[in-house]
């Protein structure tokens, strides 16, 4: 088994803004691609910030973040902590 990860900074301006399931002002897009040299199944996870870290006065947050996977047709979405897509089964290449 492997583990890796990638972490975005500084998001506020990604210039992607204005997709089909971003049309909101200050909606963020960030893509990953994912490929594989082996034929293998592959687990994704987004994290944000844990509702513990975030002070009581701002849990007042009316946004929300979207996880999407090609091989998935569901968005999910959520506010804080972590959310993980279905297995996704890889070909090699």
């Amino acid at each position: 088994m492997h583990s890796a990860s990638f972490l975005k900074l500084n998001d506020t301006d990604t210039g992607n803004a204005g997709a089909w399931w971003c049309q909101e002002a200050g909606c963020q897009v960030h893509f990953l691609d994912i490929s594989s040299e082996v034929a293998q199944d592959v687990y994704v996870t987004v994290h944000t910030w844990d509702g513990r870290m975030i002070p009581q006065q701002c849990r007042n947050y009316e946004g929300y973040h979207v996880v999407y996977g090609d091989w998935d047709t569901t968005g999910r979405a959520f506010h804080y902590g972590a959310q993980e897509l279905p297995v996704a089964s890889f070909s090699a290449g």
